[in-house]
């Protein structure tokens, strides 16, 4: 029974944690996404769309701010 728990344990945490190449892909990726929205947020045109890009780009860089604050798989402690 305990060694279902750990199983079932070590199967979680597998799906919590991730390469250092990964977590930088993941941070280059969202980095340009932030990119294209602050581009996009400054285009003359597309008024009725301030407010959303607005919000993706708040999220966005949320979620930057939680990828900084997490660690690659290699980093965490046994």
């Amino acid at each position: 029974m305990k060694n279902s728990k750990q199983s079932e344990s070590a199967k979680k945490d597998k799906k919590t944690t991730f390469t250092m190449d990964e977590y930088d892909q993941a941070f280059r990726d969202l980095e340009f996404v932030q990119a294209s929205l602050d581009v996009t947020t400054t285009c003359e045109e597309p008024l009725d769309a301030m407010p959303i890009l607005y919000e993706a780009t708040k999220k966005t860089m949320n979620l930057i701010l939680l990828f900084k604050r997490m660690h690659p798989a290699a980093d965490v402690p046994a």
